[in-house]
C-alpha cells in the first residue's frame, strides 16, 4: 500500500483519503480541502481526490476548478461513481446544457436504474423551460422510486408554473401519500388550490408557507414562533400583533381582513414595512402602527401574534365571501391636492385620459422576471389610429429596476415621470388618484389600485400567481380590475394589442 510522508510520518494513501472523507462528511470543508490536496501533491491521479476537490469548488460557485478537477477525475476513472453526473451539474450551473445533457446520458448509459439522474435530468430540462422533456424524465425517475418526494414536488411546482393546476394537484396528492410532512410539497400544493379558486383549502394549507426559509427573517421568525398565536377566537381585553410579511402586494391585498379581526377584541397594532405605514394610517381596525427593523419590535408587549397571510384561512374565506368592501384604503386628500398640483406643474394637458403605467417588477428574478415586461412593449397603447388631441398620456408609476427606460419611450409616448417625489406608497396612492386609469404588469401597485378602488388593468404571464385564478378577466378581489393574460409564454406583444384595443374602445 502506498504511503505518503507528512511530517516525517509515513501514512497510507488510503488512510489520508478516509480521514479527507469523513472530515468532508462532517462539513469541515477547508479540514477535507487540505487533505485532498495532500493526497494529489503525492498522488496526482488519486480520482477520489480529485472528484471530491472538484465537488467543493462546485458548492463554493468556483465553476471553472470544478469542472478541471471533475474532468480530471473522470480522465482517471471514467467508471467513477456518479462522476458524469457531477460534472452535468457544474455545465449546467454554468449554463452549459448541451453538455450537462450529454454528461447526464452518459451516466443513465452506465446506470439506467439510478432515478436521482432521471431526477436531475427533469429539474435540467425544467430549468430550460422545456416541460415536455422534464415531465417525462421526473416521470421515470417516479417510476424507479415511487416515493421520491422531491420528485413529486418539483413535478406538481413545474405544472403549476405552466398552467395546468388539476394536474399538480393530482402529482401532489400522490407525493402526499409517501411523505404528508414535506413542507415544500404542501405549500405548493396550497399554491395549486388557491390558482384553482379552491381558497377554503388552499388558504389553510397556505399555513406550510411558514416553514420556508426565506418566510419572514430568521430572527423574528423565531421569536414570534415564542408567542401565543391567534387563531380567530376573541380577545377583548388583549393585544393582538398583526405581522406583515411577504412582498408589498401581499400586505396591500391582505390587510383588508384587519376590520373583521378588530370586530372579535381588544387592541390591534399592525406591524407593516416602512414604505407602507403612512398609507395603512387610513385603515379601519388598526389602534396602532408599528414598523422599523423586526428585531426591534417587542413582541412581550402583545398576548398574541398573528402573521397577515393566516387572517383569510382563519375567516374561512372562499371566492364568495372575499370581502367586498373597496376602497379600503383611503388616500390623504392634503396628499392628492399636493399630488394635482404637481400634474399641473408638469406641463401635463388637461382633457385627456389619463394612465399610470408599470412594466417591471423587482422580485422573482429581478428586472428579468417573467412578471416583467418592458416600456417599448407597450408601443401600442400610443394608439396612432387615434388623433393626437384625444390619445391618452401617460405618467410613469414604474419605480426601481426598469425605471430608466422612462428616458427612452416608445415613439409617440407622452408620458411624463414625477417618480423622483414618490417617497413611499402613499404618495403613489396619492398620484394614482389622479389618474383615470392604471396599466400594470402583476406587481404591487396592482393591489394598490385596486385596494383604493381605482380602474387598474393588470398583464399577467402565462401561469400567473396563484391570486389571479385561472381564466377570468376579472378579479374576485378588486371589482375595478381587469385581467389580460398570455396565451403563450413570453408573448407581451398580444397581451398589450388586447390591451390596446380594450383603450380604443374606451376613448372612442
Amino acid at each position: 500500500m502506498k504511503e505518503i510522508n507528512n511530517d516525517g510520518n509515513a501514512i497510507p494513501v488510503d488512510v489520508i483519503y478516509a480521514r479527507a472523507r469523513k472530515l468532508h462528511e462532517k462539513g469541515n470543508l477547508t479540514a477535507a480541502e487540505d487533505q485532498y490536496r495532500l493526497l494529489l501533491k503525492h498522488c496526482p491521479d488519486h480520482a477520489g481526490a480529485l472528484r471530491w476537490l472538484g465537488i467543493i469548488a462546485y458548492q463554493a460557485g468556483h465553476w471553472e476548478a470544478a469542472t478541471s478537477l471533475l474532468e480530471a477525475a473522470r480522465e482517471q476513472e471514467p467508471e467513477l461513481v456518479n462522476i458524469h453526473g457531477h460534472l452535468a451539474m457544474v455545465y449546467s450551473a454554468q449554463e452549459n446544457f448541451e453538455r450537462a445533457i450529454e454528461m447526464f446520458r452518459q451516466e443513465l448509459a452506465r446506470h439506467p436504474e439510478d432515478s436521482i439522474t432521471y431526477y436531475n435530468m427533469g429539474n435540467l430540462f425544467k430549468r430550460q423551460e422545456n416541460t415536455t422533456a422534464a415531465e417525462k424524465y421526473y416521470w421515470q425517475a417516479l417510476e424507479l422510486n415511487e416515493n421520491f418526494i422531491a420528485a413529486y414536488n418539483n413535478l406538481g411546482h413545474m405544472l403549476l408554473q405552466d398552467a395546468r393546476p388539476a394536474k399538480a394537484l393530482a402529482v401532489m396528492n400522490r407525493g402526499m401519500v409517501y411523505e404528508p410532512e414535506y413542507a415544500p410539497l404542501r405549500f405548493n400544493r396550497s399554491q395549486a388550490l388557491l390558482l384553482a379558486g379552491q381558497l377554503e383549502e388552499g388558504f389553510r394549507e397556505y399555513r406550510w408557507r411558514k416553514m420556508e426559509e426565506d418566510w419572514l427573517q430568521q430572527s423574528f421568525k423565531q421569536r414570534l414562533s415564542q408567542r401565543p398565536l391567534w387563531q380567530g377566537e376573541g380577545f377583548s381585553g388583549r393585544r393582538l400583533l398583526i405581522v406583515c410579511e411577504q412582498g408589498f402586494g401581499d400586505s396591500l391585498q391582505f390587510v383588508r381582513f384587519v376590520p373583521q379581526v378588530k370586530e372579535r377584541g381588544g387592541l390591534v397594532t399592525l406591524w407593516a414595512q416602512p414604505q407602507l405605514r403612512r398609507l395603512f394610517a387610513s385603515l379601519a381596525g388598526v389602534d396602532d402602527l408599528s414598523g422599523g427593523h423586526p428585531d426591534e419590535l417587542d413582541l412581550n408587549a402583545y398576548d398574541l401574534v398573528v402573521p397577515l397571510l393566516d387572517l383569510p384561512g382563519i375567516f374561512g374565506v372562499t371566492l364568495n365571501s372575499v370581502p367586498k368592501r373597496i376602497p379600503y384604503l383611503q388616500s390623504d386628500p392634503e396628499l392628492v391636492r399636493f399630488w394635482t398640483e404637481k400634474l399641473r406643474q408638469s406641463g401635463s394637458p388637461d382633457g385627456r385620459l389619463r394612465i399610470g403605467l408599470v412594466w417591471a417588477g423587482n422580485t422573482y428574478g429581478g428586472r428579468h422576471s417573467v412578471r416583467s415586461a418592458a416600456l417599448a412593449d407597450y408601443g401600442p397603447l400610443v394608439l396612432p389610429e387615434i388623433s393626437a388631441q384625444r390619445r391618452p398620456v401617460f405618467f410613469s408609476l414604474q419605480k426601481g429596476a426598469g425605471s430608466e427606460e422612462v428616458a427612452y419611450p416608445p415613439a409617440g409616448m407622452e408620458i411624463y415621470d414625477l417618480t423622483a417625489a414618490i417617497d413611499d406608497f402613499a404618495d403613489t396612492a396619492a398620484l394614482i388618484m389622479n389618474l383615470d386609469l392604471v396599466i400594470t404588469i402583476d406587481t404591487s401597485v396592482a393591489h394598490l389600485a385596486g385596494a383604493l378602488g381605482k380602474p387598474v388593468w393588470v398583464l399577467l404571464p402565462y401561469g400567473n400567481e396563484w391570486r389571479w385564478l385561472t381564466g377570468r378577466e376579472t378579479s374576485p378581489w378588486y371589482p375595478a380590475m381587469r385581467l389580460f393574460r398570455q396565451e403563450r409564454k413570453k408573448d407581451w406583444p398580444s397581451v398589450v394589442a388586447k390591451v390596446a384595443d380594450s383603450l380604443t374602445e374606451r376613448i372612442k
